[in-house]
């Protein structure tokens, strides 16, 4: 096995185990790492509790009222 592959192994299972302990800031930064060394990686991958309820409001209304939403939520008005 070469370092690599050795490495990303080690990753997934350490981000496997901050997943089980709910480390929200060990999982961005396994995500990060992830995605850098990975180039079969999606794209945009939700890291968090937060991230996957954002994604699916985002997913379940049109996006005027996701935006009226998020900016309501966050007291955002241009």
């Amino acid at each position: 096995m070469n370092g690599v592959v050795a490495s990303e192994q080690l990753l997934a299972a350490r981000y496997q185990m901050a997943l089980s302990l709910g480390f929200h800031i060990v999982l961005a930064s396994i995500g990060v790492a992830l995605a850098v060394t990975d180039p079969e990686a999606p794209f945009r991958t939700p890291v968090g509790a937060d991230a996957h309820l954002i994604l699916d409001a985002k997913s379940s209304m049109s996006f005027e009222d996701f935006e009226r939403a998020m900016r309501a939520t966050i007291n955002w008005y241009e």
